[in-house]
């Protein structure tokens, strides 16, 4: 898009703009039946293929089942999308977790993803910064204790109070193949940039958000590749909410792997 065209568009859109769905494409198939409740230690809950799934003690059960459709139907997190593509989709029928690997999910928020793994995973290594997620996310995974390392700091380039380095949570895991997921609003391009060590020393198979940022998906794509990995987008496109740029569509995310 060239200067002009961008100058016409500026002026054209309204700040208050906002698309009406972040995923452009059809919905199909039937609605998914959500059950959710409020457990007897006070925390509400949205059942995920037979297993609780907690929320924070504030969140209202109408809130939970929302949140629950837009990760599963919309978004398609696990695969489970009801629209005709899903390009917030951290796995696919080729790419997603197999057994005995270890799953390294940055960014957890509630767990789903690694919820949906548990039993198939060597080891869950939980990063989640957001303080309202560490009483729900240990409930959640409250069955398999001896499988989940949860860690309530961000990912990145060295260690203190709010910020751990990757290997240095990781360096009990040796020969292992690895399953990342990143969806940390942003910050994804820090984490892999400050990661370079453990990226290259290991086998790693990954699933990254590319639509936090405009450039996302060019500057990913290239960091990854300089890495060693071979990429390919979701299928689809995202529209950001919010943007004074429209039109335009983001990659959802990027599969990578370098083995």
């Amino acid at each position: 898009m060239n200067k002009f065209a961008r100058m016409l568009l500026k002026a054209l859109v309204p700040e208050s703009y906002k698309p009406l769905t972040m995923f452009p494409y059809r919905f199909v198939g039937r609605p998914l039946k959500v059950e959710v409740g409020v457990a007897d230690c006070g925390l509400p809950f949205a059942e995920h293929d037979g297993v609780r799934v907690y929320f924070p003690r504030d969140t209202p059960l109408k809130d939970v089942e929302t949140l629950y459709r837009e990760y599963l139907e919309d978004e398609g997190v696990t695969g489970l999308g009801r629209r005709t593509k899903s390009p917030h989709s951290y796995v696919t029928e080729w790419h997603h977790p197999d057994a005995d690997d270890v799953i390294v999910d940055i960014g957890c928020s509630e767990g789903f993803f690694s919820r949906s793994y548990a039993s198939l995973a060597k080891r869950l290594y939980l990063f989640e910064a957001e303080s309202k997620w560490t009483e729900p996310l240990l409930e959640t995974f409250r069955d398999c204790p001896e499988k989940i390392v949860f860690t309530q700091k961000f990912v990145g380039a060295k260690s203190s109070e709010n910020e751990v380095r990757l290997d240095e949570v990781l360096r009990d895991s040796v020969d292992d193949v690895f399953f990342l997921k990143l969806d940390v609003e942003g910050a994804e391009r820090e984490i892999l940039e400050s990661s370079r060590d453990f990226l290259t020393r290991n086998r790693v198979k990954m699933s990254c958000c590319a639509y936090h940022r405009q450039d996302d998906g060019r500057y990913l794509t290239r960091l990854l590749k300089d890495l060693g990995f071979k990429t390919q987008y979701s299928e689809g496109w995202m529209l950001p909410y919010g943007s004074r740029t429209f039109p335009f569509f983001r990659h959802g995310v990027i599969y990578a792997r370098n083995y």
